[in-house]
């Protein structure tokens, strides 16, 4: 690529800057009434983009002709993934990077996460965001709900995010704070039976 200004000549005294740059990463956990940390991997299996290895009748890998791993897919594009165990609220989370919320956001995560959950007996019983993460994200997801109800109303930019909030139970370990960095630090949760 042509510099803005000079010409394309490498300097060695001057030495050379390579700058590199991704989309914004939203890390996104999705809670599981469950403590059960297998389940929730096995969430992540069926959601992240790379999936998971095809299996034949008796649990063994199935390769190709190369011997090759051949892979189901994930039903999410642009997802990383893995179940982890919140040990501080005794709860599964499927732990999950959004490598570009515009490609699958967070209330696609968030609506995958429960259908899968559901095929398994149990529940996505809210999400935590961990770090920052762009307005527009949470504008998404709050038109997205809005899409669902049959009133449509027109409502400002801080009830859409409040409605967002709500609908993603990101309220649910810890009262989501918009102006707050972190992930939650507590747990509201009673412990499941």
């Amino acid at each position: 690529m042509a510099p803005d200004f000079g010409q394309a000549v490498f300097n060695a005294k001057s030495g050379a800057t390579i700058t590199g740059a991704r989309k914004f990463l939203i890390a996104y956990n999705v809670n599981l009434n469950t403590p059960d940390s297998t389940v929730a991997h096995e969430i992540a299996l069926r959601i992240r983009e790379s999936g998971r290895p095809k299996k034949d009748e008796n649990g063994k890998t199935v390769k190709d002709a190369s011997g090759e791993t051949i892979k189901i897919p994930g039903t999410l594009k642009a997802v990383k993934a893995m179940g982890v165990l919140l040990e501080r609220c005794h709860i599964a989370q499927v732990s999950i990077n959004l490598v570009d919320f515009e490609t699958t956001s967070i209330h696609d995560a968030f609506e995958e996460v429960k259908k899968q959950a559901a095929t398994l007996g149990i529940q996505a019983t809210g999400s935590e965001i961990v770090g920052l993460t762009p307005l527009k994200a949470l504008l998404m997801a709050a038109d997205f709900y809005l899409a669902q109800s049959e009133s449509k109303p027109n409502i400002s930019e801080a009830d859409k995010v409040a409605l967002a909030v709500d609908r993603l139970g990101l309220s649910q370990l810890d009262r989501f704070n918009l102006r707050r960095k972190s992930s939650n630090t507590s747990c509201r949760l009673s412990r499941p039976k």
